[in-house]
């Protein structure tokens, strides 16, 4: 009578049409189009992994499985206000401040302080922004300041090769002395990063920490030139005398970072299914703009 006539006569013809009511909800669900931000993803998440995800099961009519949502990429919710989205993050992953005075006490970190890779190479800059710059570790017990650069220039103290395999015996005093290794943007700028990392853990006395960030997932960006890419296991391999106390990944919002249980899963957390302009030409699936951030303990 529902579907023939338009109409209800029994009892019996409510039970049918809620039965085709839901019937047809869970079809419309099983082809799944889901309101903006969100996108379709493949079928891969169990319950509880993350909110929004649907576990996988056959549909009512036994021939489709339902699929998982996620949002365009959950690098999208890497915005300012930590407390924002947070809960929208899958359960292994979370929101973290990296804002780097955060960083230092939270990891009671004190100095002396080398920045290696420490020149300042902007246009218009001056030694009153190296000085505002260093401001960031004055509240340290120890807040002297090491700036090392093979170049000289603006907040450059020593100038000095990080390759020189004796590096040290020209700078013997540097053996053993800091207390905080600062390394950003400099890594994948060496030629050999083996002989640098040696160089710099052989600076840091016994509990000193180093704070590490570099491009993971970053456009080619000669300086002089640019040769490599540095996961959390190649800073590993890279550092094998140092221990991992906290890692991240941040993007181009300040002070923002996403930490993850488990590396694995940074491409279920971060891959974007929508891609256009010229990259559209060779991929369907993308990556958004990625730094690696670590901090790490020399015991």
């Amino acid at each position: 009578n529902v579907l023939r006539h338009g109409f209800i006569q029994t009892q019996r013809d409510h039970h049918t049409l809620a039965f085709v009511v839901v019937f047809f909800v869970l079809l419309e669900l099983a082809e799944l189009r889901w309101p903006q931000p969100c996108e379709f993803l493949p079928s891969r998440a169990k319950r509880g992994v993350a909110v929004g995800f649907l576990e996988q099961r056959q549909s009512i009519a036994g021939v489709r499985t339902m699929p998982y949502f996620t949002c365009k990429s959950w690098s999208a919710y890497m915005t300012d206000d930590l407390t924002v989205n947070s809960d929208l993050l899958p359960q292994f992953a979370k929101k973290v401040n990296i804002e780097l005075k955060h960083l230092l006490s939270k990891h009671a970190v004190n100095g002396p302080v080398c920045h290696v890779g420490s020149l300042i190479n902007k246009e218009g800059v001056t030694e009153t922004t190296a000085q505002k710059w260093r401001s960031n570790f004055g509240g340290l017990d120890n807040s002297e300041f090491v700036g090392m650069d093979i170049f000289a220039g603006v907040n450059v103290d020593v100038v000095v090769d990080l390759h020189d395999p004796r590096m040290l015996n020209t700078h013997p005093q540097y053996e053993s002395y800091f207390g905080l290794m600062f390394a950003s943007a400099l890594c994948e700028h060496v030629k050999q990063p083996d002989v640098v990392a040696k160089n710099m853990v052989r600076m840091m006395r016994p509990g000193a920490h180093m704070y590490f960030s570099g491009p993971w997932v970053w456009g080619y960006h000669p300086y002089p030139d640019d040769y490599w890419r540095i996961s959390i296991s190649g800073f590993e391999v890279l550092f094998p005398e140092l221990e991992v106390v906290q890692w991240w990944y941040s993007g181009t919002t300040s002070n923002v970072g996403i930490e993850v249980t488990d590396r694995k899963y940074e491409r279920k957390l971060f891959t974007q299914h929508t891609v256009t302009g010229p990259a559209a030409i060779i991929t369907d699936r993308g990556m958004p703009y990625l730094n690696v951030g670590i901090i790490a303990r020399k015991p």
